[in-house]
C-alpha cells in the first residue's frame, strides 16, 4: 500500500522513489497536516458557502508514520 501511494505521488510530482524523495514527502505532509491549515480550509469553505472538506488528518498520520518507518 505504501509503495503504491508513494509511486502515485511520484507521478504527480514527477519524482522517482528514493530516500531523498521520501524525506521531502515527509516534510510536505508535515506542512499539509498542520491542524491550523485544516481549520483554514474548513473556514474558507464555510465562508464561501461550500461543503467543508473531510478531515485528512487520519490519512496524513498514517502516511507520515509509514514513511518514517520506511525511509528508504
Amino acid at each position: 500500500m505504501l509503495a503504491a501511494l508513494i509511486a502515485q505521488y511520484g507521478v504527480t510530482f514527477g519524482e522517482a522513489d528514493s530516500p531523498a524523495y521520501r524525506a521531502r514527502l515527509v516534510r510536505r505532509l508535515e506542512v499539509a497536516s498542520d491542524p491550523l491549515a485544516e481549520r483554514y480550509w474548513y473556514l474558507l469553505a464555510v465562508v464561501n458557502g461550500s461543503e467543508p472538506p473531510p478531515s485528512l488528518a487520519p490519512v496524513f498520520r498514517w502516511f507520515l508514520a509509514a514513511l518514517r518507518a520506511h525511509p528508504a
